[in-house]
């Protein structure tokens, strides 16, 4: 891996409730192996073809991590078992 491709391992790249789709940048920086990992990711669709560009178009086909951003109860006002 490139110093470039390693620091793009590092990235993670959120999204918006705003967002219609997947934005060609956000693509293209899979494609590039600009983009290690996804923060709030809700549409399934969106997750796969995200995971599909990363794993077949990349330069290392590397799988991107997806996370979820929990920590004060999501779309709930009631704690979530965190730790538990």
């Amino acid at each position: 891996m490139t110093l470039t491709e390693k620091i793009g391992q590092l990235n993670q790249r959120g999204t918006s409730s705003r967002e219609r789709g997947i934005s060609d940048a956000l693509k293209a920086g899979v494609r590039e192996g600009r983009v290690g990992s996804m923060l709030n990711v809700t549409n399934e669709d969106h997750m796969r073809e995200l995971q599909r560009i990363a794993v077949e178009e990349s330069p290392n086909g590397i799988p991107l991590i997806f996370a979820r951003d929990v920590i004060h109860g999501y779309k709930t006002i009631f704690p979530i078992p965190l730790g538990q």
